[in-house]
Formats: C-alpha cells, sequence, structure tokens
C-alpha cells in the first residue's frame, strides 16, 4: 500500500501545480502536461518501483479532445488480485502505480458515478512490451447515458447493451485495421476525431461482444505489440492497447 501511496500523493501534488483543471485561456494544458510530465515521471518513477515497473497514463472522457480536455475523475485503477497495489485517478484522469514486472497485467478500474451519469467500469490490459516501447498509455470512457446516445448515433445494431462487453483498442503508431477473432462491427476514431464504421483509427471500439465467450484475441497485421488474449465481461469496457511498427 505504501507504494500507491507516494505515487497517489505525487498524482495530486502534479495535478494542481498546473495539470489538473484547465483554465478557460488554456484548456489544452492539461492533455499536454499530463504526456510532458509522464516522460519525466518514467524516468524519475521507475526507480522507485524496485523489482517491479511504472505503469502511467490516463482515463479521459468519450468525447475529450485536446482543444476540450476532460479527464475521469476520481476513478480507481487496481491491480487484480491485489487490491492493495491502486491508484485514484487526479482531475486529469491521470494514474501512476508500481505493477509486477509480468508480461502483462488485468487492472480493474472502478469508474466515478452510477446510473445513466455514472462511468462504464473496465478492465485495462497492461503489457509490458507497450509500456516499454511507450511509457504513456491513454483510454477513454463513456457515461451510460452517453453510450446509448453514441451507439444510436453510430447505428450500432441493437444499440448499447449493458449484458454485453464493449472493447476500445487504442492504437499507437500509422492506423491500419485491427482484427479480433469473432464477427463484429467496429467504429474508429480518426485524426480528426470523427467517429465512423470501421477497423482502423487511433481508438478502434467493438461493440456488444458476447461475454459468455470470456476471451478474445486482438491484433493487426505485421508487427505488433501488445496483441493477444484479453478478458471481456459484461457491462464492462476493456482497454488495450497495440503498438503497430
Amino acid at each position: 500500500m505504501a507504494k500507491a501511496f507516494w505515487l497517489h500523493v505525487g498524482v495530486i501534488a502534479s495535478s494542481f501545480a498546473g495539470t489538473g483543471c484547465p483554465n478557460n485561456s488554456a484548456k489544452v494544458d492539461a492533455a499536454l502536461d499530463a504526456k510532458v510530465d509522464a516522460s519525466i515521471d518514467a524516468t524519475v518513477d521507475a526507480g522507485r518501483c524496485g523489482a517491479d515497473y511504472f505503469l502511467t497514463g490516463d482515463l479521459v472522457d468519450w468525447d475529450s479532445t485536446e482543444a476540450n480536455f476532460r479527464g475521469v475523475f476520481p476513478a480507481v485503477f487496481s491491480v487484480d488480485g491485489e487490491p492493495a497495489r491502486m491508484d485514484q485517478t487526479s482531475p486529469n484522469g491521470r494514474f501512476e502505480l508500481c505493477i509486477v514486472a509480468a508480461a502483462r497485467t488485468r487492472l480493474n478500474v472502478d469508474a466515478p458515478g452510477t446510473g445513466d451519469t455514472g462511468y462504464v467500469d473496465a478492465i485495462f490490459i497492461a503489457d509490458k512490451s507497450v509500456t516499454d516501447a511507450i511509457g504513456f498509455v491513454s483510454t477513454r470512457s463513456f457515461r451510460n447515458a452517453r453510450a446509448a446516445e453514441f451507439f444510436t448515433q453510430q447505428g450500432i445494431a441493437g444499440g448499447y447493451d449493458a449484458t454485453k462487453a464493449q472493447l476500445l483498442v487504442q492504437t499507437v503508431g500509422t492506423p491500419r485495421a485491427v482484427t479480433i477473432d469473432r464477427v463484429a462491427s467496429p467504429v474508429a476514431l480518426d485524426t480528426n476525431n470523427v467517429w465512423a464504421a470501421g477497423a482502423a483509427g487511433s481508438e478502434v471500439l467493438f461493440p456488444n461482444l458476447d461475454p459468455a465467450i470470456a476471451t478474445v484475441n486482438v491484433g493487426s497485421s505485421g508487427t505488433v505489440l501488445g496483441a493477444g488474449a484479453v478478458p471481456l465481461v459484461a457491462g464492462k469496457l476493456t482497454f488495450v492497447t497495440l503498438v503497430l511498427q
């Protein structure tokens, strides 16, 4: 618990030093500072993790952009089976914690709020090869009401189904199609922050997957870091990052 404590204090301190709540004249500050801070922290904080390794990233609102940045706060990231390894996001959505240096680690994300205005809980897959390559991972979540609206806007068959699992894949590198080992109708986010049908984008959502099949294999063509089987849970988002090389 001690490691989680110092990391959490560091997050809160940095957020009130200018990365937390963007002011009206510089809404982009939080988004930019989070990533700048991450590269510094990855060097400084990693040494404090001992034999473990340092994981940092952020969780932002579904409609967050650099120009209109909205971190999700307070969400709790905790290592599955080791709840003492946890951190609560700061106002800019940033989280930091030490995790065991395994190839892959599952974290549970307890998102804030309940009902229509609450965010959807999630599973976050920390892949060491991805962390080693890019240092900082970023993902997003929607409120339940926004999920229903978004699925309708995108024409997703059946609309938002909270009894199904949702898979969100972040890609780093030149976008190319993300693949999974089942039939799906993905939508992708392009460089203009526009969602549309397709499997290639900076983020790709595979909606309403059947959680009765408890895992799904995620990948892409060519050389990929982070590919492999990830879990699916009814009513939750699963977050995974692929580095496309």
